[in-house]
């Protein structure tokens, strides 16, 4: 998330007058509460008050999942549902009778149904419905994740690899709309992104933190963590049903620690609270959320506790309940998952590397030797804070080139749903990203090996922002070279199987490759990538046949 010190407002003036002005007009409105009626953004007149909406009382806003949408005949789907500004909850349709305001059940359908919800509060009703169909669906699931032993890469349910292509919405579970979550989902669905990291509760940087956006907050004690509220939790799950629906995997951070531990993130509370408050929240979560196959478990955030016995609380209150989704961590800046923790941590599945975007190659390759755990980029530079297109497709193609099954990449304002979000969604990395995307899917990515001893690229390897990165498949049939600088680069084909060999350059900027594949002696050879007028990074594809 890159959530550093830079990200505080830097007008502090402005910010401290509207922070007086609204504690002025508390005053005035609570002064007025006993003579007036009037809405207020928070309930009750000895409560701070943020504004009003005036005379209207808002309808009520209502939200109905079904997970799976598809099922075979007899088998159940679970209908999660939400309301807020509501006072009474009827089923109809496939269902039928009172419900409370937020909740989840199973139900078994033997035929094609339609389940409504409809609200009823003080500023009128609405009504949301889900539809199942019954049958096999068109592209079955793919979740839950899993590592298989000898395989340094995920495997998905029909036991195909798995690389991540993700993004970082970190606040979508508390800043937008449904609305508007639905479109940032369906626009990254259509982008090819398969993983969201998000925070499950957020406790800074989201508007009304830690409410969502409809007003809900993670707890009914605020900072008790034993004390879950079902109707945050339930806008929660409509998240992750929406992105299963995509086919997309949600990686949870369900307790993000901030930035050195400090108030942009819940470290000191989850520290008051104390381990077996942080296991039975992680029962809590395991429970609450065991209906749903496309789920990693982020622990940590930003920070690397001095006592890990906090961390292991919950991941192991989720182990308790499910084994079945995988779960990783993501500390500070410059520190693996592993590295941290350690190889014996049984609740640790995957690893993860989070650097800056000097580091990427050493770190992988240090990472790789270490454990033939897979591991991903979960962090690096994002679009919005310092990164350009050239190095976004630095990151992932060195990641992938350095041993690593997948990338998440960001971009600011859109990892907090700030203003000017949903302009964010088109950035200059992003078709770099959609050709990345093509590229792995065209190659058995998850046979290639680093070229961790510098014995296939001989020469150009360069450092920092111009390391070059090279991987080879262990039968030598297939190599590829990534170059960041433009740079004449010398491989040994030697390294190659045996038989011809030939030569062919990608442009990673357009997605295309450059001229026929040309034959190449079988010796240390010097390749020259083409020119093209801005930046100079090329991919170099090497086949033996």
């Amino acid at each position: 998330m890159a959530r550093v010190p830079a990200h505080i407002p830097t007008d502090r003036k402005a910010s401290r007058f509207a922070e007086g002005r609204a504690q002025r007009l508390a005053v005035v409105a609570r002064a007025m509460c006993a003579t007036l009626v009037f809405s207020l953004v928070t309930s009750g007149c000895d409560q701070s008050v943020w504004g009003w909406t005036g005379l209207t009382t808002p309808p009520p806003v209502v939200a109905v999942s079904a997970y799976p949408a598809t099922v075979d005949r007899g088998e159940p789907t679970t209908i999660g549902w939400s309301a807020s500004n509501a006072n009474d909850c009827v089923a109809s349709g496939a269902w039928a009778g009172a419900r409370p305001t937020s909740g989840s059940e199973a139900k078994t359908l033997d035929s094609p149904a339609v389940l409504t919800m409809t609200c009823t509060g003080r500023g009128g009703s609405a009504a949301q419905s889900a539809s199942v169909a019954i049958g096999s669906p068109e592209s079955p699931s793919i979740f839950p994740l899993h590592t298989e032993p000898g395989k340094r890469y995920l495997v998905d349910r029909q036991g195909r690899p798995f690389f991540i292509h993700g993004d970082t919405p970190w606040s979508l579970v508390t800043q937008p709309t449904r609305e508007q979550a639905e479109r940032y989902l369906e626009d990254r669905s259509k982008k090819g992104f398969n993983a969201l990291l998000i925070e499950l509760i957020e406790s800074h940087f989201s508007a009304h933190a830690p409410k969502n956006v409809y007003g809900e907050g993670p707890f009914t004690v605020r900072g008790d963590f034993s004390t879950p509220n079902e109707a945050y939790f339930a806008h929660a799950e409509f998240i992750v049903s929406r992105a299963a629906a995509h086919g997309m995997l949600v990686m949870f951070t369900p307790d993000y620690m901030g930035y050195e531990g400090g108030n942009e993130g819940w470290y000191q509370t989850i520290a008051r609270n104390g381990p077996e408050k942080m296991r039975s929240y992680g029962r809590y979560l395991a429970n609450r959320f065991r209906a749903y196959d496309n789920i990693m478990w982020v622990q940590g955030g930003d920070y690397d506790p001095p006592e890990k016995l906090l961390v292991r609380a919950l991941a192991d209150g989720i182990r308790d309940i499910d084994t079945r989704w995988l779960q990783t961590y993501h500390g500070g800046r410059g520190t693996a998952a592993l590295q941290f923790f350690g190889t014996s941590e049984s609740w640790l599945t995957t690893n993860t590397i989070y650097t800056n975007e000097r580091t990427i190659v050493a770190s992988a390759l240090r990472e790789y030797a270490r454990s033939t755990m897979p591991f991903f980029l979960i962090e690096s530079r994002y679009e919005g804070e310092g990164a350009t297109a050239a190095m976004i497709r630095g990151q992932v193609y060195q990641t992938a080139l350095s041993g690593g099954v997948g990338f998440m990449t960001g971009d600011k304002p859109l990892w907090n749903f700030d203003a000017g979000w949903e302009a964010a969604l088109d950035t200059p990395g992003m078709p770099s990203l959609e050709h990345f995307r093509a590229f792995v899917a065209s190659i058995p990515w998850w046979t290639l090996e680093p070229d961790a001893e510098q014995l296939l690229l001989r020469d150009g390897i360069g450092s920092g922002l111009t390391r070059a990165a090279a991987a080879k498949t262990r039968d030598g049939s297939l190599a590829i070279v990534y170059t960041p600088t433009g740079q004449p680069v010398t491989v040994d084909l030697q390294q190659l199987a045996s038989g011809n060999v030939t030569a062919r350059w990608f442009d990673p900027a357009s997605g295309a490759y450059v001229g026929p594949s040309e034959g190449v002696e079988k010796s240390a050879h010097v390749f020259t990538p083409p020119r093209r007028d801005t930046d100079e990074d090329w991919v170099l594809v090497l086949r033996a046949e």
